[in-house]
């Protein structure tokens, strides 16, 4: 085996050639700046979460079956693939807010809570604490082992971690700024994480030639261990470990997100990562199935493997660059965890309370010292520290926890912080008190759960249950995992919805929660200085040269003269040395010591207090977020408080009031700023009356005042409270309005003249209009009347026939054959009865006289009605037509629906030579029924349908087939308009046409159905008065009725009726030639049991009226069968 001389010489080379690497990447920039180049240092400085445990261990625990390597593996790569956007939002907003630290993030994030900062670098030191011991712990069992060294532990571990420390102290703390580009730091970082790769790569080429030389590649696949029985519940636990640990362990957010210098080149991990780390699992594969093939060197523990088969089997530089692989492995941990943790603990902890007993030194001055070689002392000072505490840990547990065992510990330890940093970057509501509250609960949990069974041993049943965890023996550590981060999440939300955040927690949670603005930003609150005072107070962090060249790079002036010590620092350069001070003290720190320390030479203790008192009013009013829309206001604003000192405003105020821009700072008294301003005639009035008004300012009151100015402006002066204490003053010019005010004063007497010709005119254009309003109405009446005539008159004899075809219906009882043709005579008169129907309610429709009666009505009657009247029609044409049935119901207004269906077919028969037409129902679209029509007629061209739809228009077509009046469709079309059913066509000519009406679906109700066919009745004793004044009517109604047995007083006027007569049934005509029927009916009282009514021209108001008074309505012409049920009931009633 080497000696130990030679080990530790192979160590000293090693740590020398990192040193030069790290030299030239900072000298010779060049070539570490390539984008490609810098982006795969980045990538490959990621894979310090491949520590020494994992280089070491996992070959160990591999070896004995387990597949929780895998997790180790499978965490990284999720991370930086699957939650790639949420690591890019995290390195944007890292960039932006110029953050140090993982503390400094969430510190920034929720409000810049000093608590939360100081508890998540407790968290990290307690979490990093059995890491570091971890990697000393595997450090010092690879030192014994290959030094032959049989000492105690302690000694070795303390020279380890003083080794370690000292490395971490020479690469990670050599200068203060943690955000300046640090290439030679993450260069050392990527070189070590190519050696640990080919060192392990070595063995596993060693591993696989052994397997392969002694039994091929069945060897091989046999050594490997099943995987399912080892993917149990512990591996699922730590693959979430490592997935979340891949964002919140100190050394992976300051790698990730804090030495990253543009967040473009985060995105080489997507694929470099996945890469290293599923080589890395391979590798480790390999080895594992070598020394389950018995390969391995005896007498070594199985996690030492990794150098004992090259010790065995093979050549001894195979073993050395296994050991220079997993010393980098330990190394690049502790040297970037330590680094991390140091600028936590000197950044949240020991930089405020330095600063704060700055505040109070002296008159408020920071002190004379070197603060950048203080912070590198502190830092420092805290990875001895860390060193130390980690050193006592590892001898503290070197008994009692597995190495396993500490590495999960850690990794659930800094799970803790994922709820708070997912929170932060994604909800807005999210507050520094349910962070603060999630992180304490489940560090709670570790403690209690994880870490303490560790510390204490297994003296207790729980403890020893828990110290089997991660080996899957156990579902405890699982468990405990899994409720610390739900309780974490569960507190963080709670308690964050029952806070209510301040402006400073609004303003944070926007700048990080709405889209990220980028590295770059700008605007800073000015301060009078010079740029030698920004150079002078960032030399005490940086350095002189370091300070000089973060003012060049961070600002964008032409030339460098224009950055010269005596001239002012404009807000570029104010906001360039903020953000490089962030990088030394954080982000929550840098502006209030850019307030303080600038106040230095030129201010007094009371100026200092003004300072920040102005601090305080801009964080309450947020400059980035109300300025811009100040700025965008035509109006000049301004905010005062209680004592009139300026809060916000604007540029246009200022133009307004004619007040320069360094006159005007957050804070100063608004009145004492216009008395102390120069006389300007052009807008000392204004000056003068807010001068004048600052009493109702102090008062809250509101004001509106107009100001006349000598150059001829008007402008408007107002006030109003705003808030609780604060007053909005607003100052809009209002010339152009007073302008118009005065263009409108001049032309009243114009306008006036003119309202007067106008009113005139007016009053002789209203005559006309009464004159043509009576016109019309004249025609309106008109046309009611010869509706209501053409009502009457047209209904009659339809009326009479279907009396006159009962009779012949009751007579011809013996004869089927007459009977169906009776029948169907009755259903032609009935057909042509509705569509005259049809035809006057579409006329008193389009006159407003009458409405659609919308009800229910039964599609699968209607359509086998209308084939059963048009049978006849087709069966003469040669035609088929086929009605197709349907259950569907539909709500219109029954008789428009029927006529335009009528109107429909009769087109469809009238113009079809050949083949069949169809009558259908189909389902439409939201909720409606179409009714189609479809022929195999002659079809109409696509440019005349809209033709075909018009008044007394016919076709050229169909002239040649048929003979009409070209009515038919625009009776169909002005139907369809008025029911507010759409109406459609298809047609091809010489094909067919297919028309469709879509008419909303409805619930079916359940119908009475009267007989089929007008049957024998025996109405014996059933008295019946009817009068009607036309004759055939009257005859009809008086045989039908006898023929049914009944015995009928006929009168054709109303005043023939006797004054004592008594009947069962009084049946009478609505227009009598002297007092109508209802009139009649009303008379007749209780003389008759049954009154019926029966009017050609029905309405709502009649048929109510008279059902008020017991008195039944029936519409011309009467169904037989309709009366027959009538005269039924009443017989059975008396």
């Amino acid at each position: 085996m080497p000696a130990g001389s030679v080990i530790a010489l192979l160590l000293a080379g090693y740590l020398a050639f990192l040193a030069l690497i790290g030299w030239l990447a900072e000298r010779r920039p060049l070539l570490s700046a390539r984008p490609r180049l810098r982006s795969a240092f980045y990538g490959l400085s990621l894979a310090t979460l491949c520590s020494a445990w994992t280089y070491f261990g996992a070959v160990g625990e591999t070896s004995t079956g387990s597949w929780l390597f895998l997790a180790n593996a499978l965490g990284p790569v999720i991370a930086v693939t699957l939650g790639y956007p949420v690591w890019r939002r995290i390195a944007v907003l890292s960039k932006q807010e110029n953050v140090g630290s993982l503390a400094d993030f969430l510190a920034a994030r929720y409000g810049k809570s000093r608590l939360l900062g100081t508890l998540v670098t407790v968290v990290a030191a307690l979490g990093a604490l059995p890491y570091v011991a971890l990697q000393v712990s595997i450090l010092v069992q690879v030192w014994k082992a290959l030094g032959g060294k049989t000492g105690p532990d302690e000694a070795a571990a303390l020279g380890l971690v003083a080794v370690l420390c000292l490395f971490a102290i020479l690469f990670g703390a050599r200068r203060p700024s943690l955000t300046q580009h640090n290439r030679g730091f993450v260069t050392i970082i990527a070189a070590e994480s190519v050696v640990k790769l080919v060192g392990l790569l070595g063995v596993a080429g060693l591993s696989l030639t052994l397997v392969l030389e002694s039994g091929g590649a069945g060897a091989l696949i046999a050594a490997i261990p099943p995987p399912l029985p080892a993917l149990n519940g512990s591996f699922v636990t730590l693959t979430l470990l490592c997935t979340l640990t891949a964002f919140t362990l100190p050394r992976q957010f300051h790698l990730g997100f804090v030495t990253l210098e543009r967040p473009a080149d985060a995105r080489a991990a997507i694929w470099i990562v996945p890469a290293y780390f599923l080589t890395w699992a391979a590798a480790t594969l390999v080895i594992a199935a070598a020394i389950r093939s018995g390969l391995g060197h005896a007498g070594m523990a199985a996690h030492l493997q990794v150098m004992g088969i090259p010790l065995a089997h093979g050549p001894r530089w195979i073993a050395l660059l296994a050991l220079l692989g997993g010393f980098s492995s330990g190394a690049a941990m502790v040297i970037v965890e330590t680094t991390a943790i140091s600028a936590m603990v000197s950044n949240e902890i020991v930089l405020p309370l330095l600063s704060h007993y700055s505040s109070h030194y002296g008159a408020g001055r920071w002190p004379r010292w070197n603060a950048g070689q203080m912070i590198l002392r502190v830092r420092r000072g805290t990875i001895l520290l860390i060193g130390a505490l980690a050193w006592a840990y590892f001898l503290a547990t070197r008994e009692l926890a597995t190495p396993t065992q500490l590495g999960a510990m850690a990794l659930a330890a800094f799970a803790q912080l994922m709820p708070a940093l997912i929170g932060g970057i994604y909800w807005r509501r999210g507050h520094a008190h349910g962070a603060i509250a999630g992180i304490c609960a489940g560090m709670a949990v570790w403690l209690l759960a994880l870490a303490a069974p560790a510390l204490l041993g297994s003296g207790t049943r729980l403890s020893a249950a828990l110290l089997l965890w991660p080996r899957g023996e156990t579902p405890l550590g699982d468990v405990a995992v899994i409720f610390s981060l739900l309780l974490n999440i569960g507190l963080y939300v709670a308690v964050s919805l029952r806070v209510r955040p301040r402006l400073v927690d609004t303003i944070q949670a926007n700048s990080f929660v709405l889209s990220p603005r980028g590295a770059e930003g700008d605007g800073a609150r000015r301060i009078a200085a010079t740029m030698g005072d920004l150079h002078r107070l960032l030399a005490q962090f940086l350095g002189d040269g370091a300070a000089r060249r973060a003012l060049l790079e961070r600002t964008t002036g032409p030339r460098p003269e224009l950055w010269a010590d005596e001239r002012p620092a404009g807000p570029e350069a104010i906001r360039a040395a903020e953000r490089a001070l962030a990088g030394v003290i954080g982000a929550s720190s840098a502006r209030n010591m850019i307030a303080i320390a600038l106040a230095e030479e030129s201010q007094d203790a009371a100026e200092i207090s003004q300072i920040l008192d102005e601090a305080g009013h801009a964080v309450h009013f947020s400059r980035e977020l109300l300025q811009t829309t100040l700025d965008t206001l035509p109006q000049g604003v301004s905010v005062i408080d209680p004592a009139l000192r300026l809060i916000a405003w604007n540029a246009r105020c200022l133009a307004l009031l004619g007040v320069p821009l360094e006159q005007v700072h957050v804070g100063r008294p608004l009145d004492d700023l216009l008395a102390a301003l120069p006389a300007d005639r052009a807008v000392d009035p204004l000056r003068q009356r807010i001068i004048a008004e600052a009493g109702r300012f102090a008062l809250r009151r509101p004001v509106d005042r107009e100001v006349a100015l000598a150059d001829g402006r008007t402008l408007g002066l107002s006030g109003r409270p705003l808030g609780e204490e604060d007053y909005l003053v607003t100052i809009a010019d209002i010339t152009d309005l007073k302008q118009a005010e005065q263009i409108l004063a001049q032309s009243n007497e114009l306008l006036e003249a003119r309202v007067t010709a106008r009113t005139r005119e007016l009053s002789e254009a209203n005559a006309a209009l009464g004159e043509a309003k009576q016109v019309a109405e004249q025609a309106t009446g008109a046309q009611r009347r010869f509706v209501a005539a053409a009502s009457h008159d047209l209904v009659q004899p339809l009326h009479a026939a279907r009396l006159f075809i009962g009779n012949a219906l009751v007579a011809s009882r013996s004869d089927a054959a007459l009977q169906g043709l009776l029948e169907k005579a009755d259903m032609a008169v009935d057909g042509a009865h509705r569509m005259l129907r049809a035809l006057l309610d579409l006329s008193q429709l389009e006159t407003g006289v009458l409405r659609p009666r919308v009800e229910p009505v039964e599609a699968g009657a209607l359509i086998a009605s209308l084939a059963e009247e048009f049978a006849a029609q087709a069966a003469a044409r040669g035609l088929a037509l086929v009605a197709l049935p349907t259950t569907r119901w539909v709500a219109t207004d029954r008789d428009l629906l029927r006529s335009v269906l009528q109107n429909l077919l009769v087109n469809a028969l009238r113009y079809t030579a050949s083949g069949r037409v169809v009558l259908a129902v189909r389902r439409g679209a939201g909720g409606l029924v179409r009714f189609e029509v479809r022929d195999s007629g002659i079809g109409i061209s696509p440019d005349k349908l809209a033709d075909a739809f018009g008044e007394f228009s016919r076709l050229p077509e169909g002239r040649a087939l048929a003979d009409g009046a070209g009515l038919g469709l625009s009776i169909v079309s002005r139907i369809a308009q008025v029911l507010g059913h759409p109406l459609s066509v298809r047609s091809v000519p010489g094909q067919g046409s297919v028309f469709a009406l879509s008419v909303p679906e409805t619930a079916p109700v359940l119908v009475r159905r009267p007989a089929a066919r007008i049957g024998p009745l025996d109405l014996g004793g059933l008295t019946v008065l009817c009068i009607d004044d036309e004759p055939d009517v009257l005859l009809g109604t008086r045989a039908l009725i006898e023929r049914w047995g009944g015995a009928v007083t006929a009168l054709d006027r109303a005043e023939a009726v006797p004054g004592d007569g008594r009947w069962s049934v009084a049946l009478a005509d609505h227009h009598l030639g002297g007092e109508d029927g209802l009139s009649l009916l009303r008379r007749l009282g209780a003389r008759a049991g049954l009154r019926l009514l029966v009017t050609a021209s029905p309405d709502e108001g009649l048929a109510v009226r008279a059902a008020g008074e017991g008195i039944v309505v029936l519409a011309k012409p009467i169904a037989p069968l309709a009366l027959q049920s009538l005269l039924e009931q009443a017989a059975r009633d008396s």
